[in-house]
């Protein structure tokens, strides 16, 4: 009773018949007799007020005019717009010449012509307003016409009053239209899973658009939006230091895995592409470091693997030393048209790292060709989620003959980073054929670059043996600074400070730590060294938004490492039990893997390696 009570109370249905639309004609004839009196006035609005928002027709006409002859950098004088007006036969529609004059005697001066103008705005979406309620007001006694058809019809006319309320100096009815198509486009591929349903939803909103735009038509202008990202206007040295200068690449893997990014790894077949992105992600899932490259957190991850057998994964993943109780997830199925339910899955399972391989089998319904432009689409749109998510998305691609990456330049073009792995075939290559160069060809958070790597069969591990070209005391000296900045991470350091902590030459340690700054290893935390202001350089705590690091670190006292730790640092030997340490052994990842391999424990005789208890979390196939 209470309930019939109140909405009999909420709901009014008087009718407003009785009182004008709002509008301002004395406002309306201001305007247009400023603009006809200032040759400079109709800049100073042209970019806000459109002949829709003029209640009287004929206003808009003249309005019109004005606008078409500024465009035309035209002179706009009572002459001018009643030439312009007789040769487009409107003049007499507009009200004549005498119309024209009195627009003219009327006015004093434009100096008031842009609150004029919001006056005008601010009536004409009020008009928009009761229109929208009254065809609201129509489609709720239209019984004939299902509820989901009229929810979907007012859910439109909303979002154009919404777009209507919210128009800026740089906005057009052209940009508005632009926005509110792609918005419509970018609901359907968001939240429609069935691609089935998706098509028929595709269909149904081109037909509501009309003009010749067709489904297709619809998804490229939706795919070319997400380009927009790559093209930026010119700023300022000052500008751009405001947008970019306090920014801090974000790292799941310093220096290799960025977050919101997607990777891509190609390579011939049978060169050990899937291998060492399992590799990757085992380091990952446990947090520890891939020969040089720290992991700043333990990872959640998800492998969408449809290039190979399930019981192939299973037996390759067993091999490498993942267990049950590590937080992964597999799929066997699955291509490029669910791309929203991949997104729901990963903000489900807190998925920080997914491994696609490989592209060719994920995108196998596609209509396109790899030489066709159009096949890059999908990657844009895993692009999209892993900016919006902050994670990493790695896919596997295969090479052409010529060791290329197959398919449309789009495909490279599509992505943050791209790297190549290949066969090691120079002199110093092992002797086995076991040597593999990785090579960063793109990247948008690091320094391009080329990493000597050796494949372990005993068991199925990969070393990283440094960057290609690099002496090897150069690399030594970059293993010590990584362990003690992983040791005392969350505090930055200047030159000088780890000069004193680790020894050495401050040239070469200042050399060094440029070097791993460039390759995104470590962070820096000032841009551009200044007078009294040295660079100075950190690891990030565990579990810590790396862009307040660097802010913080001044209230930590250099001399105490952290007293807790995610995962407790790892030691060549046990300092307790008085037994030799041995120095850092260049490009030898064995500092941090968690399953070392059998050639490491013969080099280094005696390691003690303190693991983490993981979650109980199942391995398990999805």
């Amino acid at each position: 009773m209470l309930h019939s009570s109140f909405t009999e109370s909420s709901l009014r249905f008087e009718s407003q018949s009785d009182k004008l639309l709002p509008q301002n004609i004395e406002a309306e004839e201001a305007v247009l007799g400023g603009i006809m009196l200032d040759p400079e006035a109709i800049y100073r609005i042209w970019d806000k007020l459109k002949p829709e928002h003029f209640y009287i027709s004929a206003h808009a006409d003249i309005y019109q005019a004005c606008l078409t002859l500024a465009k035309k950098h035209q002179p706009i004088t009572l002459l001018t717009v009643t030439s312009w007006l007789t040769d487009h036969h409107l003049l007499l529609r507009s009200g004549g010449r005498n119309k024209l004059a009195t627009l003219v005697d009327r006015t004093a001066s434009a100096i008031n012509i842009d609150a004029l103008a919001e006056l005008v705005i601010s009536k004409a979406i009020r008009r928009q307003l009761i229109k929208f309620g009254n065809n609201s007001l129509n489609l709720g006694y239209s019984t004939e016409i299902e509820l989901p058809e009229i929810m979907s019809i007012i859910k439109e006319e909303s979002a154009c009053m919404t777009d209507l309320l919210a128009i800026t100096a740089e906005q057009d009815q052209d940009v508005l239209q632009y926005n509110r198509l792609v918005r419509a486009v970018r609901e359907i591929q968001l939240t429609v899973e069935d691609p089935g349903l998706r098509m028929v939803k595709m269909h149904y909103l081109s037909q509501r658009i009309g003009n010749k735009m067709t489904p297709a038509l619809l998804e490229t202008i939706y795919y070319q939006s997400l380009l927009k990202e790559e093209n930026e206007p010119g700023m300022t040295l000052a500008e751009f230091k405001t947008k970019y200068g306090q920014l801090v690449n974000e790292w799941h893997m310093n220096g290799l895995l960025p977050k919101g990014k997607v990777v891509l790894l190609y390579a011939k077949g049978g060169e050990g592409k899937t291998r060492i992105a399992y590799d990757l992600g085992l380091h990952l899932a446990t947090g520890k470091a891939w020969g040089g490259f720290p992991v700043n957190d333990k990872c959640k991850l998800l492998y969408v693997q449809t290039d190979e057998a399930p019981n192939d994964t299973i037996s390759v993943l067993e091999s490498r030393g993942y267990e049950d109780t590590m937080e992964i997830y597999l799929k066997s199925k699955w291509t490029v048209d669910h791309s929203e339910s991949l997104r729901e899955e990963i903000k489900r399972l807190g998925v920080q790292f997914v491994l696609i391989d490989s592209l060719s089998t994920v995108n196998k319904n596609s209509l396109f060709s790899e030489n066709d432009v159009e096949y890059a689409r999908p990657i844009l749109r895993l692009k999209d989620i892993a900016q919006e998510l902050g994670i990493t998305i790695l896919i596997i691609h295969h090479a052409n003959k010529a060791g290329e990456t197959r398919g449309s330049s789009a495909i490279f073009a599509s992505v943050s980073e791209v790297w190549k792995l290949e066969r090691d075939t120079s002199q110093e290559a092992p002797s086995d054929g076991t040597g593999r160069l990785l090579t960063i060809e793109k990247s948008r958070s690091r320094a391009p670059a080329t990493y000597k790597l050796q494949f372990c069969p005993e068991d199925k591990s990969w070393i990283c043996l440094g960057k290609q070209g690099e002496m090897g005391d150069t690399t030594v000296l970059k293993d010590r600074i990584l362990e003690f900045l992983e040791i005392h991470r969350g505090t930055a350091y200047e030159v000088e400070e780890l000069t004193h902590e680790i020894g050495g030459n401050s040239d070469s340690i200042r050399r060094a730590l440029f070097q791993l700054a460039e390759d995104g290893v470590i962070y820096k935390k000032e841009c551009i060294a200044r007078k009294g202001k040295p660079q100075r350089y950190f690891l990030p705590s565990y579990n810590k938004h790396i862009a307040t690091q660097a802010g913080n670190d001044d209230t930590q006292q250099k001399s105490d490492p952290p007293t807790t730790f995610s995962d407790p640092p790892l030691l060549l030997s046990d300092p307790t039990d008085g037994s030799e340490s041995f120095p850092p052994i260049a490009g030898i990842p064995a500092l941090s893997d968690p399953h070392p391999p059998k050639i490491l424990k013969m080099v280094l005789g005696k390691i003690s390696l303190k693991m983490p208890t993981p979650d109980q979390k199942r391995l398990q196939i999805i």
